[in-house]
């Protein structure tokens, strides 16, 4: 279970950074110029290596950290 939560929390930290970056990358492109775009293959060649560069392994351990960080909070706090 520990595993899983992990996991969903590494796959929502690399979908944040891949979100922020292609707009980074992209800016706010109207509609058909990200049409262009990703017909022409550029989209697909810059994901490609997007996530060559952010392997999942990077963002399991910021999940485990995050995780990590909350049960400290949780188990520091005094209790009323």
């Amino acid at each position: 279970m520990f595993a899983a939560i992990v996991q969903e929390q590494a796959v929502e930290l690399a979908n944040e950074a891949f979100e922020r970056d292609k707009k980074k990358a992209f800016g706010t492109k109207s509609n058909a110029e990200f049409l262009r775009i990703v017909e022409s293959g550029e989209f697909d060649a810059w994901q490609a290596t997007w996530r060559e560069s952010h392997p999942i392994e990077t963002y399991l351990q910021a999940a485990l950290d995050r995780i990590e960080s909350v049960a400290d909070f949780i188990f520091q706090s005094p209790r009323h």
